[in-house]
């Protein structure tokens, strides 16, 4: 019997909404720019990198060289998740 990763509604929904490629990344204002609060992004950010769904990378570039900060994408787990749906139950749907 295979573990099924639980996630709420909003967790899901980040997670989906991340890039599945490490050249886009985003942060916290672009997650939290959906309606939600940062508590809710926060918490969602720390239960999706628990289960290793999501990289955070430093340091990022603009394509014009400019310094973009940091941010959030998806790992190969979380591409993973995505789409091959029947490993994740998500909880308030």
């Amino acid at each position: 019997m295979e573990n099924k990763i639980k996630l709420t509604e909003i967790e899901y929904d980040i997670l989906e909404e991340l890039s599945s490629s490490d050249e886009m990344c985003f942060g916290y204002s672009w997650i939290i720019s959906d309606g939600r609060t940062r508590r809710q992004c926060e918490q969602a950010i720390k239960t999706l990198k628990s289960h290793e769904l999501i990289l955070y990378y430093r340091g990022l570039m603009t394509d014009d060289g400019e310094v973009a900060g940091s941010g959030w994408c998806r790992s190969t787990k979380g591409n993973d998740l995505i789409y091959n749906n029947e490993k994740w139950d998500v909880i308030g749907k």
